[in-house]
């Protein structure tokens, strides 16, 4: 799978590759300005698979992945595995189907990878968030009360909530109102 990016400096760069058990073989080159990038293709073509490796959710058996200039992963042979956790690659990631976390309400959720923080610059972050995707009169309420749609747009809120360096978005909109 290759994808090309607006012209300019790559802001993403990645060239992997990963034998799917049971399936093809997988072959990663990704060269991508800053700017928005869409990753077409068949289903079971590894779009989603991507997105994982990207995010650090899975790993692949050989390759690099290098954001704004920085190695989030490098494995080859005869090298230390470089691999950054998922939490400090500075990546948001939205999945297909939104994984929140029950126990917390919709501000908490949103807030929830706010670290070092403090709790008023929290609130600020959650509530502008909330206000850009009008999701205000949601924030004290469970996410198990949620449309698939107010799910989807809380889980973007979250992953855009500390400002990452790259956004992963994998059929962000499938639940989401044209409006």
């Amino acid at each position: 799978m290759t994808a090309q990016g607006p012209q300019g400096a790559a802001a993403l760069a990645a060239s992997l590759r990963l034998q799917r058990p049971g399936g093809p073989r997988l072959q990663i080159e990704l060269s991508l300005a800053v700017g928005v990038a869409v990753l077409v293709g068949p289903s079971g073509a590894g779009k989603s698979t991507t997105l994982d490796l990207l995010a650090g959710h899975q790993r692949a058996d050989e390759g690099q992945i290098v954001l704004s200039g920085r190695t989030l992963f490098r494995r080859q042979p005869g090298e230390p595995l470089l691999d950054v956790p998922p939490e400090a690659r500075r990546v948001g990631y939205v999945l297909q189907t939104p994984s929140l976390f029950p126990h917390l309400n919709v501000a908490a959720n949103i807030g929830f990878g706010l670290f070092g923080v403090s709790a008023a610059q929290r609130r600020a972050r959650v509530l502008a968030l909330a206000q850009g995707l009008e999701l205000t009169g949601l924030l004290t309420r469970s996410t198990q009360t949620l449309s698939g749609g107010e799910r989807q747009r809380v889980a973007l809120a979250r992953a855009l909530a500390p400002q990452p360096q790259a956004l992963l978005l994998d059929e962000p909109m499938s639940a989401v109102d044209l409006a």
